[in-house]
C-alpha cells in the first residue's frame, strides 16, 4: 500500500524481483559445501579428470516451471484487483484450498476424513465473515461495476490466481518432501529472478524507469520491508509443508487478510472492526480442527508417494558430503546437469 501510495502504480513483478535474487542465495551453502567435498574427493583419487558437475536432487526444469507459475500467479493476482473488487478477490482466492485437495488426492492419494472437511468449512466461513464485512465497505459506485465485464475479468484473474496458487503450494510440497528443500528455494530464486526480471523489463520498465529518480523514501523503505517479507515466507513455508501439507498452508493463508486488517488499523489509521476477531477465531479454530486428526496416507488410488517397496530403494550420498546418505526411491535418483 505504502508502495502503490508513494508512486501511483502497482509493478507487481518487479516489486518481487528482488525477493527471488535474495532466494537464491539459499543456493552458495549448498554448492560450495558440495563443491568442496568432492574437490578434496578428487584430489584424493590423483587422476587427471576434471571435477564432476554439480548433482541436483530434482529435474532442474520442473523448478523452472514452478517459478514461472509462481511469478506468474503473484503477477495476476495483482491485476485482478485493478479490475474487480477486493471483496471478490478475497473470496475467489479461496479456490486454492478446494485445489490443493484435489491435488492432494490425486498425486498423494490422500484421504480427507469428515473432521477435515468440518475443519476447512470452519476456515472458510471466518473467510467469509472478511469478505462480508469488505463488501459492506464498497460503495454504490464499486458494487455497480461488479456486474460489468470489466469486474468479469478481474474474477476469472483471481480464479486463475488461486488455481496456480494451490497447484504451486502441492507442488512445492512435493518437492521439498522428496528432495532438498535448500535446492527448491534456490533454484525458484534463480528461475523466478530470471523469469521475472524478462518480463519486467518488458511489461514494466518503460513506466517504471522514469519514475525510480523521483521516488520517496519511504517509498524505497516499503520495498525493502516488503521483501523481507517475502524472503521470510518463502523460507519458512518449505518446513512448514514438510510438517503438515499444503492444503493446511493454504487454510492458514487466510489469516492473512485478518492480520491485513488489524496493520492497516495499527500503521495506518483505518477502522478495524471487532467482527475481524471473530473472523479470526473462526479461521484458527478450523485449523485446530483440522489438525485433530491425521490425513490419511493411503486412499483407493494405490499407493503413496515415497512408499515403494525396500526393494526398490537406494542409498543416496549426503547433501552436504557429511553423514549418512539418505535413502531415496529409484524413481527419485537425482539427475546429473
Amino acid at each position: 500500500m505504502v508502495i502503490v501510495d508513494s508512486i501511483g502504480e502497482s509493478f507487481s513483478t518487479s516489486q518481487s524481483w528482488l525477493t527471488y535474487v535474495c532466494l537464491s542465495l539459499w543456493l552458495v551453502p549448498r554448492f560450495s559445501a558440495q563443491g568442496r567435498e568432492r574437490f578434496r574427493k578428487h584430489r584424493q583419487t590423483r587422476t587427471g579428470e576434471s571435477l564432476p558437475s554439480q548433482r541436483l536432487y530434482g529435474v532442474w526444469w520442473h523448478y523452472m516451471i514452478l517459478a514461472f507459475l509462481d511469478v506468474e500467479a503473484n503477477f495476476i493476482v495483482v491485476k485482478a484487483y485493478k479490475y474487480t473488487s477486493v471483496s471478490s478477490v478475497m473470496a475467489l482466492t479461496c479456490f486454492s484450498i478446494p485445489t490443493s485437495v484435489a491435488l492432494a488426492v490425486l498425486i498423494f492419494h490422500r484421504r480427507f476424513s469428515a473432521s477435515h472437511m468440518v475443519g476447512i468449512a470452519v476456515a472458510l466461513l471466518g473467510m467469509a465473515i472478511i469478505i462480508l464485512i469488505a463488501a459492506s465497505a464498497v460503495d454504490t459506485g464499486t458494487l455497480s461495476l461488479s456486474v460489468g465485464s470489466t469486474a468479469l475479468l478481474g474474477d476469472i484473474l483471481a480464479l486463475v490466481a488461486a488455481a496456480l496458487y494451490g497447484f504451486n503450494n502441492t507442488m512445492q510440497e512435493l518437492l521439498v518432501t522428496r528432495f532438498d528443500r535448500h535446492e527448491f528455494l534456490g533454484l525458484l530464486g534463480v528461475f523466478g529472478a530470471l523469469i521475472g526480471g524478462v518480463q519486467a523489463c518488458v511489461t514494466e520498465m518503460p513506466t517504471l524507469l522514469p519514475l525510480i529518480p523521483t521516488l520517496p523514501a519511504s517509498a524505497v523503505y516499503a520495498w525493502l520491508g516488503f521483501t523481507l517479507v517475502l524472503v521470510i515466507q518463502y523460507s519458512v513455508t518449505p518446513v512448514l509443508l514438510t510438517l503438515t501439507s499444503a492444503t493446511f498452508l493454504n487454510l492458514s493463508l487466510l489469516a492473512t487478510n485478518v492480520w491485513g486488517v488489524l496493520f492497516d488499523y495499527v500503521f495506518f489509521g483505518n477502522q478495524a472492526r471487532w467482527v475481524n476477531g471473530v473472523a479470526l477465531l473462526f479461521i484458527v479454530g478450523g485449523l485446530v480442527i483440522y489438525l485433530m486428526q491425521e490425513e490419511g496416507g493411503k486412499g483407493e488410488g494405490g499407493a503413496v508417494v515415497g512408499s515403494a517397496p525396500e526393494s526398490e530403494y537406494v542409498t543416496m550420498s549426503p547433501i552436504y558430503g557429511e553423514g549418512e546418505g539418505e535413502r531415496v526411491c529409484v524413481g527419485e535418483v537425482p539427475l546429473e546437469v
